[in-house]
């Protein structure tokens, strides 16, 4: 299931090194605030967010933490919220964190309208709106470490540091961040650089978009979780069965495979707290770089490259999965 037991046989050592970290690295006593930001960053680097199996549509995900185990440290692959964030948060635990799953519906971009429910009374962060919805229930799993800060390593561009709840303005070298909170519902807002969102639409820079928008109720019963992952794997109108997708953020890049292209965009350094300092969407454009993949050999030879995802060392149900997701790919280019 999906709570955190550590009754699991699990080593987090051997996750420790799948991260490139050793606990010697750590200082748990005295700074354990900046500790969780380092193994975020190495998770980041380390672990891909991706779609590879249900979008091939050759596994299906559990909500099982040793299944995560499994595929993320042993098998050395990605995933998703509900594989990647279930077993950082067991991994948080393990190390001395007051950590837990909260359920958290995404902003897709277009307008008021989160993961594909229904538009939201008013605004998004309205105390009218509940969210849990029976019908749509929300998609999104993040972590809730110390009732603290939020983190999360199983998005595709989210914040590279834990996020302080309640505090102003924070940054993570690339973006801007506040939370807004009404009634129970917390906000997660990101300032826009002007980029185009999912729907077409353009925001303006400077801009606060939301982001994510999540509750802190820790009495949410496993049944809203499997309902969120069946829904994830189910829902041809969410990302997650519409096109192959695998992002990893390295400590200097961000790189990002959509169907057939590989965008590569470096990051840079912010050390002003200037707002004029956050470069806009345009300026990052500049400095992107992107490829187009010919044949499915080629794609899976860059899965293995880019994203650690090396078909040769799989077994052959796990290759099979891979090759079925890069030929949907190519497929749904035609």
């Amino acid at each position: 299931m999906w709570r955190i037991v550590d009754g699991v046989e699990l080593s987090r050592e051997k996750y420790l090194d799948r991260l490139g970290l050793r606990l010697d690295d750590l200082d748990f006593e005295t700074n354990k605030a900046q500790s969780l930001n380092e193994l975020i960053a190495a998770h980041l680097d380390a672990v891909p967010f991706e779609n590879i199996d249900t979008y091939g549509g050759g596994r299906w995900i559990s909500l099982d933490v040793g299944d995560a185990y499994e595929k993320i440290v042993c098998r050395r692959r990605g995933g998703f919220c509900y594989e990647v964030n279930i077993l950082f948060c067991w991994l948080l635990r393990r190390l001395g964190y007051d950590a837990r799953l909260v359920m958290a519906r995404v902003y897709r971009g277009t307008d008021s309208s989160l993961d594909s429910s229904p538009a939201p009374k008013d605004d998004i962060r309205s105390p009218q709106n509940d969210l849990w919805d029976g019908e749509n229930p929300p998609t999104h799993a993040a972590i809730v470490v110390e009732n603290e800060y939020l983190c999360d390593v199983g998005f595709g561009e989210p914040p590279r540091v834990a996020l302080e709840l309640g505090a102003q303005e924070q940054r993570d070298g690339q973006h801007a961040y506040r939370f807004v909170c009404t009634g129970r519902l917390w906000a997660l807002e990101r300032r826009s650089r002007g980029a185009t969102g999912l729907g077409g639409i353009r925001s303006a820079p400077g801009t606060w978009e939301p982001r994510l928008l999540f509750d802190l109720d820790d009495s949410r019963p496993p049944a809203h979780f499997e309902a969120g992952l069946y829904r994830v794997q189910t829902n041809a109108d969410l990302i997650f069965k519409q096109y192959l997708f695998c992002v990893r953020q390295a400590r200097d890049a961000k790189f990002v495979l959509q169907g057939t292209t590989l965008r590569v965009t470096p990051f840079y350094d912010d050390d002003d707290d200037d707002d004029d300092e956050l470069q806009t969407a345009d300026e990052l454009r500049s400095r992107r770089t992107e490829s187009t993949f010919e044949t499915p050999g080629d794609l899976i030879a860059a899965l293995g490259r880019t994203f650690g995802t090396d078909i040769d060392a799989a077994d052959p149900d796990e290759a099979r999965c891979i090759r079925l997701a890069v030929d949907r790919a190519f497929e749904n280019n035609k």
